[in-house]
Protein backbone atom coordinates (compact mmCIF):
# COMPACT_ATOMS: atom_id res chain seq x y z
CA UNK A 1 0.00 0.00 0.00
CA UNK A 2 1.72 3.29 -0.99
CA UNK A 3 2.11 5.78 1.95
CA UNK A 4 0.12 9.68 1.56
CA UNK A 5 2.95 10.82 0.18
CA UNK A 6 3.70 8.50 -2.53
CA UNK A 7 0.30 9.48 -4.09
CA UNK A 8 0.27 12.83 -3.85
CA UNK A 9 3.34 12.60 -6.06
CA UNK A 10 1.55 10.31 -8.25
CA UNK A 11 -1.85 12.34 -8.07
CA UNK A 12 0.70 15.34 -9.08
CA UNK A 13 2.40 13.63 -11.68
CA UNK A 14 -0.72 12.12 -13.58
CA UNK A 15 -2.40 15.42 -13.27
CA UNK A 16 0.34 17.38 -14.76
CA UNK A 17 0.40 14.76 -17.85
CA UNK A 18 -3.06 14.89 -18.54
CA UNK A 19 -2.94 18.72 -18.15
CA UNK A 20 0.14 19.14 -20.59
CA UNK A 21 -1.06 16.46 -22.60
CA UNK A 22 -4.54 17.79 -23.79
CA UNK A 23 -3.42 21.24 -23.36
CA UNK A 24 -0.89 21.30 -25.79
CA UNK A 25 -3.14 19.37 -28.49
CA UNK A 26 -6.02 22.31 -28.01
CA UNK A 27 -3.68 25.34 -27.59
CA UNK A 28 -4.97 26.20 -24.48
CA UNK A 29 -1.53 26.30 -22.86
CA UNK A 30 1.79 27.89 -24.07
CA UNK A 31 5.04 27.83 -22.44
CA UNK A 32 8.49 29.20 -23.18
CA UNK A 33 11.43 26.71 -24.30
CA UNK A 34 11.85 24.42 -22.09
CA UNK A 35 15.61 24.32 -21.30
CA UNK A 36 15.41 28.24 -21.01
CA UNK A 37 12.30 27.90 -19.05
CA UNK A 38 14.10 25.47 -16.83
CA UNK A 39 17.34 27.46 -15.90
CA UNK A 40 15.50 30.76 -15.48
CA UNK A 41 13.17 29.17 -13.03
CA UNK A 42 16.15 27.49 -10.93
CA UNK A 43 15.49 28.49 -6.88
CA UNK A 44 16.95 31.50 -6.03
CA UNK A 45 17.49 33.58 -2.90
CA UNK A 46 19.32 35.98 -3.81
CA UNK A 47 19.13 37.68 -7.20
CA UNK A 48 15.80 39.39 -8.20
CA UNK A 49 12.55 37.57 -9.31
CA UNK A 50 9.99 39.72 -10.87
CA UNK A 51 7.24 38.16 -12.13
CA UNK A 52 4.50 40.25 -14.54
CA UNK A 53 1.04 38.83 -14.61
CA UNK A 54 -0.89 40.57 -18.08
CA UNK A 55 -4.37 39.51 -19.65
CA UNK A 56 -7.29 41.22 -20.54
CA UNK A 57 -10.48 41.42 -17.91
CA UNK A 58 -12.14 38.79 -17.20
CA UNK A 59 -9.75 36.18 -17.97
CA UNK A 60 -9.17 34.37 -15.07
CA UNK A 61 -5.85 37.08 -14.26
CA UNK A 62 -6.73 37.16 -11.00
CA UNK A 63 -6.45 33.60 -10.57
CA UNK A 64 -3.04 33.51 -12.15
CA UNK A 65 -1.71 36.65 -9.99
CA UNK A 66 -3.17 34.63 -7.02
CA UNK A 67 -1.26 31.31 -7.98
CA UNK A 68 1.43 33.12 -9.03
CA UNK A 69 1.80 35.14 -5.63
CA UNK A 70 1.66 31.52 -3.23
CA UNK A 71 4.22 30.18 -5.47
CA UNK A 72 6.62 32.71 -5.35
CA UNK A 73 6.07 32.42 -1.90
CA UNK A 74 6.24 28.91 -1.78
CA UNK A 75 9.85 28.83 -3.43
CA UNK A 76 10.96 30.62 -0.80
CA UNK A 77 9.37 29.81 2.17
CA UNK A 78 12.21 28.23 4.53
CA UNK A 79 14.03 31.86 3.67
CA UNK A 80 12.31 34.60 5.91
CA UNK A 81 14.86 37.57 4.66
CA UNK A 82 13.46 36.45 1.22
CA UNK A 83 9.87 36.85 1.99
CA UNK A 84 10.19 39.76 4.03
CA UNK A 85 11.38 41.04 0.62
CA UNK A 86 8.07 39.66 -1.32
CA UNK A 87 5.49 42.08 -2.48
CA UNK A 88 2.51 40.87 -5.06
CA UNK A 89 0.70 43.82 -6.33
CA UNK A 90 -1.92 45.54 -8.87
CA UNK A 91 -1.27 48.12 -10.66
CA UNK A 92 -3.83 50.57 -12.34
CA UNK A 93 -3.66 51.59 -15.83
CA UNK A 94 -2.82 55.81 -15.81
CA UNK A 95 -6.46 56.09 -16.86
CA UNK A 96 -7.75 55.34 -13.71
CA UNK A 97 -5.86 58.47 -12.24
CA UNK A 98 -4.45 56.35 -9.13
CA UNK A 99 -0.68 56.71 -9.13
CA UNK A 100 0.92 53.54 -7.91
CA UNK A 101 4.81 52.13 -8.88
CA UNK A 102 6.01 48.95 -9.61
CA UNK A 103 7.47 47.63 -6.34
CA UNK A 104 11.36 47.35 -5.99
CA UNK A 105 11.20 44.52 -3.58
CA UNK A 106 13.44 41.95 -4.36
CA UNK A 107 10.58 39.35 -5.05
CA UNK A 108 7.64 40.46 -6.83
CA UNK A 109 4.73 39.38 -8.68
CA UNK A 110 2.73 42.48 -10.63
CA UNK A 111 -0.44 42.34 -12.16
CA UNK A 112 -1.64 44.04 -14.73
CA UNK A 113 -4.18 44.67 -17.73
CA UNK A 114 -2.03 46.32 -20.31
CA UNK A 115 1.65 46.88 -20.90
CA UNK A 116 2.87 49.91 -18.48
CA UNK A 117 5.24 52.29 -20.26
CA UNK A 118 6.55 53.03 -16.44
CA UNK A 119 8.27 49.41 -17.13
CA UNK A 120 10.44 49.92 -19.90
CA UNK A 121 13.99 50.66 -18.69
CA UNK A 122 12.93 49.81 -15.03
CA UNK A 123 14.38 46.13 -15.85
CA UNK A 124 15.49 44.05 -18.67
CA UNK A 125 13.73 41.37 -20.34
CA UNK A 126 16.14 39.09 -18.80
CA UNK A 127 15.22 39.58 -15.37
CA UNK A 128 11.28 39.82 -16.14
CA UNK A 129 9.97 36.77 -16.81
CA UNK A 130 5.66 37.35 -18.14
CA UNK A 131 3.07 35.05 -17.35
CA UNK A 132 -0.34 35.81 -19.32
CA UNK A 133 -4.27 34.92 -20.06
CA UNK A 134 -5.77 34.99 -22.76
CA UNK A 135 -9.68 33.99 -23.95
CA UNK A 136 -9.94 30.62 -26.10
CA UNK A 137 -9.53 31.45 -29.23
CA UNK A 138 -7.81 34.72 -28.87
CA UNK A 139 -4.43 36.19 -29.09
CA UNK A 140 -2.58 37.12 -26.18
CA UNK A 141 -2.30 40.75 -25.11
CA UNK A 142 0.96 42.22 -27.10
CA UNK A 143 4.47 42.74 -25.69
CA UNK A 144 7.07 45.57 -26.44
CA UNK A 145 9.91 44.27 -28.80
CA UNK A 146 12.20 42.25 -26.78
CA UNK A 147 10.23 40.57 -24.36
CA UNK A 148 7.98 37.36 -24.61
CA UNK A 149 5.84 35.02 -22.44
CA UNK A 150 7.21 32.54 -20.40
CA UNK A 151 3.73 31.06 -20.07
CA UNK A 152 0.70 31.19 -21.24
CA UNK A 153 -2.91 30.07 -19.95
CA UNK A 154 -6.05 30.02 -22.11
CA UNK A 155 -9.56 30.47 -20.03
CA UNK A 156 -10.12 27.20 -21.98
CA UNK A 157 -8.32 25.36 -19.72
CA UNK A 158 -9.54 27.16 -16.57
CA UNK A 159 -12.85 26.46 -17.25
CA UNK A 160 -11.92 22.48 -18.03
CA UNK A 161 -9.74 22.02 -15.10
CA UNK A 162 -10.41 24.16 -12.25
CA UNK A 163 -8.25 24.45 -9.46
CA UNK A 164 -7.02 21.64 -10.81
CA UNK A 165 -4.76 23.59 -14.03
CA UNK A 166 -2.42 25.29 -10.99
CA UNK A 167 -0.51 22.08 -11.55
CA UNK A 168 0.46 22.93 -15.20
CA UNK A 169 2.88 25.05 -13.06
CA UNK A 170 4.75 22.65 -10.92
CA UNK A 171 7.71 21.35 -13.21
CA UNK A 172 8.15 25.18 -14.93
CA UNK A 173 8.16 26.99 -11.33
CA UNK A 174 10.17 23.70 -9.56
CA UNK A 175 7.72 23.51 -6.74
CA UNK A 176 7.56 20.10 -4.74
CA UNK A 177 4.90 18.14 -4.54
CA UNK A 178 4.37 19.07 -0.67
CA UNK A 179 4.16 22.18 -2.27
CA UNK A 180 1.89 21.66 -4.64
CA UNK A 181 -0.26 19.75 -1.83
CA UNK A 182 -0.03 23.70 0.17
CA UNK A 183 -0.67 25.39 -3.16
CA UNK A 184 -4.25 22.82 -3.51
CA UNK A 185 -5.70 23.28 -0.36
CA UNK A 186 -5.44 27.11 -0.83
CA UNK A 187 -6.35 27.60 -4.42
CA UNK A 188 -9.55 24.88 -3.28
CA UNK A 189 -10.97 27.08 -0.67
CA UNK A 190 -9.46 30.68 -2.67
CA UNK A 191 -11.52 30.06 -5.39
CA UNK A 192 -15.07 29.30 -4.09
CA UNK A 193 -14.42 32.51 -2.21
CA UNK A 194 -13.67 34.02 -5.45
CA UNK A 195 -16.88 32.83 -6.95
CA UNK A 196 -18.87 33.00 -4.41
CA UNK A 197 -18.02 36.40 -2.27
CA UNK A 198 -16.01 40.00 -2.31
CA UNK A 199 -16.13 42.66 -4.92
CA UNK A 200 -15.43 40.47 -7.98
CA UNK A 201 -17.63 37.47 -7.27
CA UNK A 202 -19.27 35.80 -10.35
CA UNK A 203 -22.10 37.72 -12.19
CA UNK A 204 -24.21 35.08 -12.09
CA UNK A 205 -24.52 34.71 -8.55
CA UNK A 206 -24.23 38.56 -7.57
CA UNK A 207 -27.36 38.19 -10.38
CA UNK A 208 -28.58 36.00 -7.85
CA UNK A 209 -28.34 37.55 -4.35
CA UNK A 210 -29.75 40.63 -5.93
CA UNK A 211 -31.91 40.15 -9.15
CA UNK A 212 -32.20 43.95 -9.84
CA UNK A 213 -27.89 43.62 -11.12
CA UNK A 214 -28.36 40.46 -13.47
CA UNK A 215 -28.50 42.64 -16.59
CA UNK A 216 -25.47 44.78 -15.63
CA UNK A 217 -23.32 42.22 -16.23
CA UNK A 218 -19.96 42.23 -18.46
CA UNK A 219 -19.50 39.95 -20.56
CA UNK A 220 -17.20 37.19 -19.81
CA UNK A 221 -14.79 34.96 -21.60
CA UNK A 222 -15.83 31.59 -19.31
CA UNK A 223 -18.39 29.16 -20.31
CA UNK A 224 -17.84 27.59 -16.94
CA UNK A 225 -16.55 30.00 -13.62
CA UNK A 226 -19.28 32.79 -14.03
CA UNK A 227 -22.71 30.37 -14.90
CA UNK A 228 -24.47 28.25 -12.47
CA UNK A 229 -21.26 26.05 -12.37
CA UNK A 230 -20.13 27.76 -9.42
CA UNK A 231 -22.51 26.41 -6.79
CA UNK A 232 -22.59 28.81 -4.55
CA UNK A 233 -25.59 27.98 -3.58
CA UNK A 234 -24.61 24.88 -2.05
CA UNK A 235 -21.82 26.38 0.25
CA UNK A 236 -21.82 27.48 3.64
CA UNK A 237 -19.91 30.62 2.83
CA UNK A 238 -18.45 30.93 6.30
CA UNK A 239 -17.75 27.27 6.45
CA UNK A 240 -15.26 27.97 3.63
CA UNK A 241 -13.97 31.20 4.54
CA UNK A 242 -13.20 29.59 8.23
CA UNK A 243 -10.77 26.79 6.26
CA UNK A 244 -9.23 28.72 3.94
CA UNK A 245 -8.16 30.81 7.14
CA UNK A 246 -6.82 27.18 8.39
CA UNK A 247 -4.57 26.16 5.89
CA UNK A 248 -1.35 25.83 6.48
CA UNK A 249 -0.15 28.12 3.50
CA UNK A 250 -2.80 31.22 4.77
CA UNK A 251 -1.25 30.41 7.90
CA UNK A 252 2.61 30.76 6.77
CA UNK A 253 1.76 34.10 4.60
CA UNK A 254 -0.46 35.63 7.24
CA UNK A 255 2.92 36.52 8.68
CA UNK A 256 3.78 39.18 6.84
CA UNK A 257 1.96 42.08 6.64
CA UNK A 258 2.67 42.74 2.72
CA UNK A 259 0.86 39.84 1.75
CA UNK A 260 -2.40 40.11 3.71
CA UNK A 261 -4.35 41.52 0.33
CA UNK A 262 -4.05 38.42 -1.21
CA UNK A 263 -5.29 36.58 2.07
CA UNK A 264 -8.73 38.21 0.55
CA UNK A 265 -11.14 36.80 -2.58
CA UNK A 266 -9.75 39.93 -4.19
CA UNK A 267 -7.27 42.62 -2.99
CA UNK A 268 -10.01 45.45 -3.08
CA UNK A 269 -11.91 43.57 -0.81
CA UNK A 270 -11.81 43.51 3.51
CA UNK A 271 -9.72 41.03 5.38
CA UNK A 272 -11.47 37.60 6.10
CA UNK A 273 -12.50 37.25 9.67
CA UNK A 274 -14.52 34.16 9.60
CA UNK A 275 -17.94 36.29 8.61
CA UNK A 276 -16.55 38.66 6.37
CA UNK A 277 -18.42 36.94 3.17
CA UNK A 278 -21.82 36.22 4.83
CA UNK A 279 -22.31 39.84 5.35
CA UNK A 280 -20.99 41.25 2.32
CA UNK A 281 -23.52 39.01 0.89
CA UNK A 282 -26.12 40.22 2.96
CA UNK A 283 -24.98 43.65 1.73
CA UNK A 284 -25.20 42.72 -2.19
CA UNK A 285 -28.98 41.16 -1.61
CA UNK A 286 -30.47 43.96 0.56
CA UNK A 287 -27.97 47.03 -0.17
CA UNK A 288 -27.61 46.22 -3.75
CA UNK A 289 -23.98 46.33 -3.70
CA UNK A 290 -22.76 46.39 -7.14
CA UNK A 291 -19.50 44.49 -9.36
CA UNK A 292 -16.14 46.18 -8.73
CA UNK A 293 -13.12 45.72 -11.10
CA UNK A 294 -9.44 47.04 -10.19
Amino acid sequence: MPSSHECRKLHSAWMFACILLITQCDGSLEIGPSAARAQHFERRTSQQEYWIQIGKPRTATTLQFETLCACLFLRHRRNRTALENLTCQYLFPPERGIHNDPPSSEHAVVKTHIWLRKWDGLSSPESMTIFGTRAKNTTSTTLPRGYSYAFVMDTAMVTKWGQHSIYAYQDLLGLTDDDMAMLNKFIEYWDILRLCCGAQMSESWRGILDPTQRRKHHPSHFHGSNNSSHRCHVYNISAVEVGFRETALYQQMAQFHQLLPMLRPSTIDGDLDGTYCERYNARVRTKHVQHMVP
